[in-house]
């Protein structure tokens, strides 16, 4: 294997892959969302594509509320007419000048016979309509007018306006969507939609910027006026700041570290340069590999592969240390062939365990997987075959600290103290597991801005926006066929009001055309039964007031009223279905909702973001899980070929201790168990296998394998370690479990050889 026909063979079997790489990277779809991870909804038809522009509606809606001083209206323009010169800005909706109002009002004249409400509908089945105007007209509050009489003598207008104005808080005052708090304050309403819902680092800080200097000029301008502000840009950008803040400091951190480190131990760059080597080509294959097998690649999936770099880099590592090390003789050539068996134990190892997750349905894991084995395969052929002829005039050199680990192998050869840590360790991993639990909620994974979450819920609570808004998404291939859907959903939620399973809803108040043909003929019928002759006084011009006007989806959306609802509706295509949405409020029991749904269509697919992004991560740490049982066995296995069943259950034990460690580690710190620090334990089991392996493959030269293993543990707490020190929970819990894992791995591989000798002895009476 080890000769330079095999090695021009792999160098050429790099340029296809790269080449391959090169020509299908532009044909690769790149997915973004989380949501994406969720398993298949089996029972709901509507397309994904229609779940995602909804989505990405919800990233583009920003609401400011500024408040009224006894100026506010000019704060207000100013606000508005400053806020439109951004380029991040495609609409702002909230002035509504006395033209605007016209219209609206002319609207609901025109098409009052296609609105009219279900309490009005109910009047006219039972003959009771009449008495209803009747007592209206003569009510000494209603405010009717002689015109209003004359020209709508059935009050529907104004039914109409009573029923859309049903649980809405926003009025118009001195041009503006505005809406009173609890203390009778009046703050004006904006609702702006963004360009974009992907905002990229820098442009979602220049609209942030843009936002919070205007913020401040319009405030400094206009004494005593307050703005809050809300949307999922800000909270975006203020992550994006924290990250950005993280990789700055730990970053530099972790650069000067490993080269420090290396410089150390080594004393020559070469190390450096052939890790970069390994990691690099091992990331190029396995994008290869995704790219040869799979269309569209999610993006999440690609930040959890990513976190192989951990195993990887380690191999090179192992190498240079031998090659470096005086305690071995020979060319590079005899220095790879002393490391292969215990390289390919190593690397077969964690292969291994990551074939048997491609046979997962699940295509995210599948991806994972590809891309683990390809990485991990090729970086350890790049050791193999490539680094030999890479570090032919590395001189021999004494590693310093020499005594240090000499000391520590000589504490470690002692029985009893082995026995005290082995000890030490099961009883402070049984203590944190005493406080195990689990939270898949990703809203805990950061602490959220106080400022914001203030502000959000001040809005929430001003405009009854409140923020347990879910969505219900229908979907059909016509518009009066979705207008069905909608109106059969409607009367189902008015059923689950009036049980108290949902609070309230909010959706398009416009029914299919069968329904506005009947809702016609039951105003005609009320027309021929009036019999008051205030009402009847003008009956031969009756018809004419009441003539049937037609109202379809699409002119209803283009309307002044219509406009209020348009982010709720998508227009269909000749390729793509109509779509409208159901705001739901306070849903009690999302398991019934989505049953009472399923029974009435199969074209509807319930939304809950908060609820879904728990399902995706409660989902993908149960699967992690079962990868983590897998590995576990594959070690176990591995173990017993390579020591026997005995030596190989105790192998297989260390590796078990090391993760339940680590778990331990991150309870007993106050975290909880998710998907991030699930991860860290498989790497935990990766890296520390190949410790173990390594360590236990070169017992004859105990002292190098040290220097090999401490190098590669401080590299891998410098690169990934020194995250604990993140101001993102997620992140420094990932990086709590890793670094408490290894460093557990660590202690455990240098102890077992000397364990494993008395399983072989059986000389456990002796300790």
């Amino acid at each position: 294997m080890l000769n330079k026909a095999f090695s021009l063979i792999y160098v050429f079997l790099l340029i296809v892959l790269t080449i391959v790489f090169s020509l299908r990277i532009s044909n690769i779809t790149i997915d973004s969302s989380i949501l994406s991870l969720l398993p298949t909804e089996t029972q709901s038809k509507v397309s994904k594509t229609t779940i995602d522009t909804y989505t990405k509606r919800l990233d583009r809606q920003v609401v400011f509320l500024i408040k009224d001083n006894g100026d506010g209206v000019k704060a207000c323009a100013f606000f508005n007419k400053e806020l439109k010169k951004n380029k991040s800005v495609e609409n702002v909706i909230g002035a509504v000048d006395k033209r605007a109002q016209q219209n609206f009002n002319q609207f609901l004249y025109n098409y009052k016979t296609a609105l009219i409400s279900e309490k009005a509908k109910a009047r006219m089945e039972n003959s009771s309509y009449e008495k209803w105007v009747l007592s209206t007209l003569y009510s000494g509050f209603s405010g009717v007018t002689e015109k209003e009489i004359i020209s709508d003598p059935l009050l529907l207008t104004r039914d109409v306006a009573t029923f859309l104005s049903k649980d809405v808080k926003l009025n118009v005052k001195n041009g503006y969507l505005s809406v009173t708090d609890e203390h009778n304050n009046l703050w004006y309403f904006l609702n702006v939609r963004t360009k974009s819902a992907g905002f990229d680092i820098n442009s979602s800080k220049e609209f942030c910027s843009y936002v919070d200097n205007l913020i401040a000029k319009t405030e400094s301008l206009y004494k005593g006026t307050t703005i809050l502000k809300r949307g999922t840009v800000f909270y975006s950008d203020y992550a994006s700041a924290l990250a950005q803040k993280d990789l700055t400091v730990l970053g530099s951190i972790t650069i000067i570290g490993v080269f420090a480190l290396i410089f150390f131990v080594f004393r020559t760059v070469i190390p450096v340069a052939l890790t970069v080597l390994s990691v690099s080509t091992g990331i190029l294959v396995g994008f290869s590999f995704l790219c040869i097998f799979f269309d569209t690649i999610n993006l999440v999936i690609i930040g959890m592969s990513l976190s192989v770099v951990g195993v990887v880099c380690d191999y090179t590592i192992y190498y240079m240390t031998l090659r470096v090390s005086k305690d071995c003789s020979g060319s590079p050539i005899d220095t790879i062939k002393q490391m292969i068996k215990p390289l390919l134990f190593a690397v077969g190892t964690d292969v291994v365990a990551y074939l048997i997750i491609v046979l997962s349905p699940v295509t995210p894991l599948k991806q994972l997987s590809v891309f683990c084995m390809a990485a991990i395969t090729f970086s350890c052929l790049t050791v193999i075959l490539i680094e030999p002829y890479l570090c032919a005039h590395v001189k021999k050199k004494d590693f310093p600290l020499k005594s240090v680990f000499n000391g520590y192998l000589k504490l470690v050869a002692s029985k009893k103290v082995n026995l005290a840590i082995i000890v030490l360790i099961v009883l402070t991993t049984a203590f944190g597991l005493s406080k195990f639990s689990v939270n898949d909620d990703p809203a805990s994974f950061q602490n959220l801005p106080a400022v914001l979450k203030i502000q959000d819920d001040e809005i929430a609570k001003i405009t009854n926006q409140k923020a347990s808004a879910k969505y219900l998404i229908i979907e059909a291939n016509s518009e009066d066929k979705l207008l069905h859907i909608n109106e059969s959903l409607q009367q189902l939620l008015e059923l689950m009001v009036k049980n108290k399973d949902i609070s309230s809803y909010r959706a398009i108040p416009l029914v299919s055309l069968k329904t506005q043909e009947h809702n016609f003929s039951l105003i005609q019928k009320t027309l021929k039964s009036l019999k008051d002759p205030v009402l009847t006084e003008n009956k031969e011009n009756l018809v004419k007031l009441y003539s049937y006007q037609q109202l379809s989806l699409d002119k209803f959306i283009q309307s002044p009223l219509g406009n209020a609802y348009e982010p709720l509706y998508i227009k269909g295509s000749d390729n793509s279905p109509y779509a409208l949405s159901i705001l739901l409020y306070d849903v009690k029991d999302r398991t019934k909702l989505e049953s009472e749904i399923s029974h009435l269509t199969a074209n509807a697919y319930y939304l809950d973001r908060k609820d879904d992004f728990i399902k995706v991560f409660s989902h993908y740490r149960v699967l992690i899980s079962y990868v983590l049982y897998t590995f576990l066995i594959v070690i176990f296995l591995v173990s017993v070929l390579r020591l026997g069943v005995l030596k190989g259950l105790v192998a297989a034990v260390f590796s078990l201790i090391s993760v339940l460690f680590a778990l331990a580690t991150i309870l007993l710190s106050g975290y909880q168990l998710n998907l991030f620090s699930e991860l860290a334990l498989i790497l935990v089991l990766g890296i520390g296998v190949n410790y173990t392996i390594f360590f236990n493959s070169n017992t004859n030269i105990k002292s190098t394998s040290l220097v090999a293993i401490v190098t590669a543990l401080l590299t891998t707490l410098l690169t990934m370690g020194v995250l604990v020190l993140s101001s993102v929970s997620a992140i420094s819990g990932f990086a709590l479990a890793l670094s408490s894992g290894i460093l557990c791995s660590f202690v455990l591989s240098t102890i077992l050889p000397e364990l494993l000798k008395d399983v072989e002895n059986n000389n456990f009476g002796s300790v």
